[in-house]
This record gives structure tokens, C-alpha cells and sequence, in this order.
């Protein structure tokens, strides 16, 4: 009697084969928990950028370099909904992984299903890291804009 490697019979199996993805969900929950933090420290400081825009005594050199860390910001806040958005979709891929492990009990043909959505989960938590880097590479960009019109040196503490 030859044995299908697809057919499930022991849902102690089924169990052992979920607890990966529910891995990939728990560090997909503890990325998007990141990027929650980040969005709002972002959004908080666009805000604060806004206000002193805003302020009658700013100066249209400092206006102008608000501006510009004002571009950056905005794309540097696309990078990362994308990234919080992708998350969430890998978060999707592994929740649905895992509802087909526990279906394979009564349909076994189903496990075929579970590596497509365990390899999407993959992509889209390596999409989400993709654009976590470009932000981050980003940042820089908005601290040397800050800091332009300070002088750095020996003796600045800078």
C-alpha cells in the first residue's frame, strides 16, 4: 500500500503543521507593532514641522528647509504604509495558511494550498523589509536638512 504523503489523518499533524505559520504571524505582528510606532513618530513630526511653518516669526530660510524635510517626510510616509500595508497582507497569507492546515483534516487535496500562501507571506514580508530600508535610508536625508544650518565641528559637540 503506497502512502499519500497529502492525506492527513492525525490532526496532531495538522496542529504541528500550523505552528509555523502562527511564527510567521506573531513576527509579522511584532513588524507591524514597529511600523505603528514609526508611522505615528512620523506623523508627529510632520505636525510639528506644520506648526512652525505656520509660526509668523519663522523665517523664509528655515520655511524653505521645512519644506524640503516636508517632501522627504511624505515620501519617507508612503514607504512606510506600504510597508504596514504589506505586513498586513503577509499577516492574511499566514492566517489563511493556517486555516487550510486545519481544513486538510476532512479535504487532504487542500495541502497543495498551503505553500503558495506561505511563500506570498514570504514576499510580502520581504517587500515590507524592502521599503522599511528605503525610509530608513531616507531619515538621513531628513537629519542633514535639519541640521544644515548648524556647524558642526572640533569643538561644536555635534
Amino acid at each position: 500500500m503506497q502512502i499519500n504523503p497529502f492525506q492527513v489523518e492525525d490532526p496532531l499533524r495538522v496542529v504541528t503543521a500550523a505552528v509555523t505559520p502562527v511564527v510567521m504571524i506573531s513576527a509579522s505582528a511584532i513588524l507591524i507593532s514597529g511600523i505603528n510606532s514609526k508611522h505615528q513618530a512620523l506623523s508627529d513630526r510632520v505636525r510639528g514641522l506644520a506648526a512652525e511653518f505656520r509660526e509668523t516669526d519663522t523665517s523664509m530660510v528655515r520655511k524653505e528647509n521645512i519644506l524640503d524635510q516636508i517632501r522627504f517626510f511624505r515620501r519617507r510616509l508612503r514607504y512606510v504604509a506600504i510597508a504596514h500595508i504589506s505586513l498586513y497582507c503577509a499577516t492574511a497569507c499566514f492566517v489563511a495558511m493556517v486555516m487550510v492546515i486545519s481544513f486538510t483534516i476532512r479535504v487532504s487535496t487542500l495541502v497543495a494550498a498551503t505553500l503558495p500562501f506561505f511563500m506570498a507571506g514570504v514576499v510580502l514580508l520581504l517587500i515590507a523589509v524592502g521599503f522599511e530600508i528605503r525610509e530608513l535610508r531616507m531619515s538621513n536625508e531628513t537629519m542633514r536638512l535639519e541640521l544644515s544650518d548648524i556647524k558642526t565641528g572640533e569643538g561644536s559637540g555635534l
